[in-house]
């Protein structure tokens, strides 16, 4: 009786009811319920459990198919089997996955001592009009990377087998380095800064009170319609750096390449304009159990019309 509750249809309706039933308390309080769930099944036993309970029914439920029907139902059992598979493999990827991030200009290498190559940035156009529109994308930028001897091409998606795990693309940017001097000695250097799209500034947080904004400077302003556009040159950019002490602006300019502003005991230089991405190495242990799974499921997809013709004709 016990065997057959685990693998009751009334025993599917309940779980699948309390997993939906969570999401959706979830997703009245988040914007991004399926991001926030994944968190909450990482923090919280009970989800957690709820989660291998599911997986466990199918399981058992795969298995009493197999025993009750034989050979009528394999397809039946082989796409429950996939799906425990698939929810046990996701709930142990939140515990088995291992991330490095890397910011990269090229010729910089990872701590496997990958090196990067080229990136190829490809941008539309050199002057780009800013409006409401986002007109920057990292769909537009690929790495190529130097994987002991053999060139990989590393996009946003989809990611990309290497030797140190699967790779992609998670941002990508065009910025210049930056040194600032305070009272003649050099207190930081700043590289790989956030500012696609143009218009974006990044703030930087400096030393003691001192804070940078540095954002593309305007190449122009012009009208379109009712619509006021800016203008961006990339081909040549410049950029807008303001420094604030304790809230108040005590320096500020447009600075292009090799270019430095000095003020108020301040030193700022702008360096080489480069372009940089942030390459992601993933190494997941669930993978193996991931495969096995989507496998089960193929197979069964396979079968399935081969017993369906064999139930009508046989």
């Amino acid at each position: 009786m016990k065997g057959r509750f685990l693998a009751s249809g009334a025993l599917t309706l309940i779980l699948i009811a309390s997993i939906t039933g969570i999401y959706l308390l979830i997703s009245f309080k988040s914007e991004e319920p399926w991001l926030r769930m994944l968190i909450l099944l990482r923090e919280n036993i009970v989800l957690g459990l709820l989660i291998i309970i599911f997986s466990l029914h199918l399981f058992f439920k795969a298995i009493y198919t197999v025993l009750r029907f034989k050979k009528r139902r394999v397809a039946s059992a082989l796409i429950l089997l996939s799906l425990a598979l698939i929810f046990v493999s996701i709930y142990l990827s939140l515990f088995l996955r291992d991330t490095e991030r890397y910011k990269m200009n090229v010729q910089d290498k990872t701590g496997n001592g990958q090196n990067l190559l080229r990136i190829n940035m490809e941008l539309a156009e050199k002057v780009v009009v800013v409006d409401e529109n986002n007109k920057f994308s990292i769909d537009m930028v690929e790495a190529i990377m130097d994987d002991n001897g053999r060139e990989v091409t590393l996009r946003p998606f989809p990611f990309v087998r290497t030797s140190s795990g699967y790779a992609y693309i998670n941002n990508a940017g065009l910025s210049p380095d930056i040194n600032v001097w305070v009272d003649g000695m050099k207190k930081i250097s700043l590289s790989k800064l956030d500012l696609l799209p143009p218009g974006k500034e990044e703030s930087l947080i400096l030393i003691g009170d001192y804070q940078l904004g540095v954002s593309f400077a305007v190449n122009r302003y012009t009208d379109s319609g009712n619509a006021g556009l800016r203008l961006y040159s990339l081909d040549k950019p410049g950029y807008r750096v303001a420094l604030k002490k304790s809230g108040d602006v005590i320096l500020e300019g447009v600075l292009h390449d090799n270019e430095g502003v000095k003020g108020e005991g301040v030193w700022i230089e702008i360096g080489e304009t480069i372009e940089w991405v942030e390459i992601v190495y993933v190494r997941d242990g669930a993978l193996p159990v991931l495969y096995i799974g989507l496998i089960c499921l193929l197979s069964g997809i396979l079968i399935y019309p081969l017993e369906l013709y064999y139930k009508i004709h046989g």
